[in-house]
Formats: structure tokens, sequence, C-alpha cells
């Protein structure tokens, strides 16, 4: 299959990824070269379009999803170990959008640097914005250093993490336009500052925080989910919330899980709860938690908005036990506490 890159429109489209006209002439420069992606890139676009008529867009779609199974094909021939058919591949006017590479257990790690490395040379790859990595390895921040050294795009908005210990200094700087990080490991180590940042979700056992001395570690957070898989309140969340300086933008926050009663105890002594607007206690509470919101109810009222659930969370580790609502009194009481800040989630 012959491929051709003009590094000049490229750079057009990394320096502005929403605008479909420069798409459109790299699109009309592939074709002029016998390059079949531009066909691709042209078909996206124009399903963006409003149709001219239900049988185009209906021919339009078939036609697209041929060439994009023959690109894939193309891709997982070449690095099956690294993007197998049950790895999520998301296009976007014809360029992958989303990429899930999971790193094989076996495999040396000589191999694997020459396999990302080559992968990330691809010309349908050069516009990811969104990658999710996952090893079995105890170690993988040797793979996290390579994506950043290794030449993946800038485009870089969104990065989920699954595995086990991962550095993440690397990531700091290499991708500035990196809004969303994702990670689910057994240990995750932030070894430095990111400034953009908007939205973090952590489902780790273990979390090392960095507190950089001068500038907040994370100045344009505003959004952050914590779900570690554990039966007790972590450390490293008790040590998140007496970090507030390192947090001046949050605004929304979730917690998942039977923390909640403890972390929402913690919360009313933090310097995190004046500055939020949205508390997300979903499946978070046990009747110790309703308690709690009952009796400091003063404390969450700067809130735009509470979520909890219509059920009580059930006790770890007794899962198997039944579930049960919340009671009607509480539910009332809380509600007159606190207002329409207060949602019942079902």
């Amino acid at each position: 299959m012959r491929t051709e890159s003009n590094a000049a429109l490229e750079a057009l489209i990394q320096a502005d990824p929403d605008d479909i006209e420069h798409f459109l002439v790299y699109a009309d420069w592939l074709q002029s070269q016998g390059d079949p992606r531009g066909e691709l890139i042209a078909m996206q676009c124009a399903l963006e379009q409003p149709p001219s008529s239900t049988e185009r867009r209906d021919e339009l779609t078939v036609t697209a999803r041929a060439r994009v199974r023959a690109f894939e094909e193309e891709i997982r021939a070449r690095f099956g170990d690294l993007v197998g058919r049950q790895n999520i591949v998301v296009w976007r006017r014809g360029f992958v959008d989303h990429l899930q590479i999971r790193l094989p257990a076996g495999s040396s790690r000589a191999t694997l640097e020459q396999d990302l490395a080559l992968l990330s040379q691809h010309p349908s790859l050069r516009l990811v914005r969104r990658l999710s990595l996952g090893s079995p390895s105890t170690d993988y921040t040797w793979a996290i250093d390579l994506l950043a050294e290794g030449g993946w795009p800038a485009t870089l908005q969104e990065i989920h993490l699954t595995g086990g210990t991962l550095d993440l200094a690397a990531l700091a700087t290499a991708f500035p336009r990196l809004q969303r990080l994702r990670t689910f490991n057994q240990r995750t180590r932030f070894g430095a500052a990111f400034p953009n940042v908007r939205s973090l979700d952590l489902l780790d056992l273990e979390v090392e925080w960095s507190k950089p001395h001068g500038e907040p570690a994370w100045p344009t957070l505003r959004s952050l989910m914590i779900r570690p898989h554990l039966h007790r309140m972590p450390g490293w969340a008790t040590a998140l919330l007496a970090m507030p300086e390192q947090l001046p933008a949050l605004e929304e926050l979730t917690v998942w899980g039977i923390l909640g009663d403890a972390f929402c105890d913690q919360l009313l002594t933090s310097g995190l709860l004046p500055k939020l607007k949205r508390l997300d206690l979903t499946n978070a509470l046990t009747q110790i938690g309703f308690e709690i919101l009952c009796s400091r109810a003063a404390r969450f009222r700067h809130l735009d908005k509470i979520l909890v659930s219509n059920e009580l969370a059930r006790p770890l580790p007794l899962t198997r036990l039944p579930t049960s609502n919340v009671s009607a009194v509480t539910r009332e009481r809380l509600v007159g506490l606190l207002g329409k800040r207060i949602d019942f989630a079902s």
C-alpha cells in the first residue's frame, strides 16, 4: 500500500486539529500522490457534514468502513502483538484518533521498544489524540519514557495507563496538550508537575505525589475522580486532602466505592472542600456517610451540586449482603438541609 506524507500540511493539522479544512487540503494532496488515505480522509470528513441524501450517506459509511478495515488489517499485520483485534482503534478524519496498546507478557524489552518506535511513525497514527497503554509488567516506566521521546504526536490529549509500577515524570513536558489522565496501576508516581491536565482519574492501589517548590503541581486541574480498589482509606488519598495548594483550580470531585464515608469525614477539615462546586458521592456512602452529610450540612452549602445514591453502599468485604435504600427520613433531612443542591441518583 503506497503511503506519502507532507510534513508542512501535517503541521497545520497538528496546530489546529479541529479545523476540518486542513484535513481536506491534506486529503487532496494525498489523492494527488496516489495515496488511498486521502480518499478515507475525504469520506470521513464528508460524513461529518449534513448529508445530501440518506442513500449517499449510507454509501459513504459502507465504503469508509471498508477502507478502515483495510488500514487496520495492515497495521495489525505488522504490529499484531501491540494492537490485536481485541484492542480499541477509533478513526477520525482518516487518522487513528484513539489507540489501545497492550504490551504483551513474554516479549523482550528490546523488541517492544523497536515496535513501539516504529508504530509511532506509522502514517495513520500521526494525529492520535487518545492513547490507552496497558502492561502486565511490574514496571513499564521505560515505555512511558519511550512514548515521550519516541516521536508520538504532540496532539495527544488523553492518556489511560494500566499495569504495575509507573513513573509519569516524562509525560509532564512531552505532551503539552495533555488534558486528561487516567491511571489504574499497582503504583503510580507523579514525579513532576502537570500544568495542563484538567481531568485526573485515579484507580490505583498506591500513589506517590510530587510537591514541587514554587508553582502548583496541578494548576489547571478541574475534575478529580478517586476510586482506589481498597477496603480502607489509602494514605495517598489522605495526603491529597492535605495539599489544596497544589490544586488551585479544582471544582469537581468524584469519590467511588466504600471510601466515601472516611473521605467525606476527612474532607470536612480539608482546604479542598471550599474550592469545590460539585461533589459526586454516588455509590460511596453507607448510613454513616449520610449521617455525616446531615450533621455537617452547613459545610456543604456552598456547593452547586452534591450527587448521592438512592441505595446505601454495602460495607466491604461483605459485598454479598443485599442492598438497602436510603431511608425516607434521611432523604427528607438532606433535602431540608441542602435543598436543590442534593441529587439522589437511581
